[in-house]
């Protein structure tokens, strides 16, 4: 079995497997004309653009509430991986009109996610909207309260 191993014809198509496999995502792209995550990351600024005149809040307090929303996802109150649902909760206001809502939703675009929130390491990650990981990190009350929040924009949850 240790010969089995030592043999170049076999380690060198295992590695390329395994090389395959590891960063099948990132050679996809090399590969595609327009990736759908470029395309629909195109679609969520062109909404934002549209929004931004007619929304209680700037683009830049909607980037600031989504860097916060994003580190609320991927830390607990204590200190470790889990969610802080009181941070989301208190980062999306009451008194934000609809297009303000839209404008969060859409400048937060299409972010890596790997289960545990923002990932290290990109390759084990997938690219989600603000609605997936939503749905990845809220439960109960919680996600019926954001799915709410959310529901008068263009977007759904």
């Amino acid at each position: 079995m240790k010969d089995f191993f030592k043999n170049p014809k076999v380690i060198l198509p295992v590695g390329a497997l395994v090389f395959i496999y590891l960063f099948y995502k990132d050679i996809t792209k090399l590969f595609s004309a327009k990736n759908t995550d470029d395309i629909q990351e195109e679609s969520l600024d062109t909404i934002a653009d549209k929004v931004v005149l007619t929304a209680n809040i700037t683009k830049l307090e909607a980037e600031i509430i989504c860097n916060e929303l994003e580190d609320a996802f991927s830390e607990s109150n204590y200190g470790f991986f889990g969610t802080n649902e009181a941070l989301i909760q208190s980062l999306l206001k009451s008194n934000y009109n609809t297009d303000a809502r839209t404008l969060i939703y859409s400048t937060f675009g299409i972010r890596p996610y790997d289960g545990t929130g923002t990932p290290v390491v990109d390759f084990l990650s997938y690219d989600y909207t603000l609605g997936q990981w939503a749905t990845a990190e809220l439960s109960g009350d919680n996600l019926v309260s954001f799915q709410n929040y959310f529901k008068n924009t263009p977007f759904t949850i």
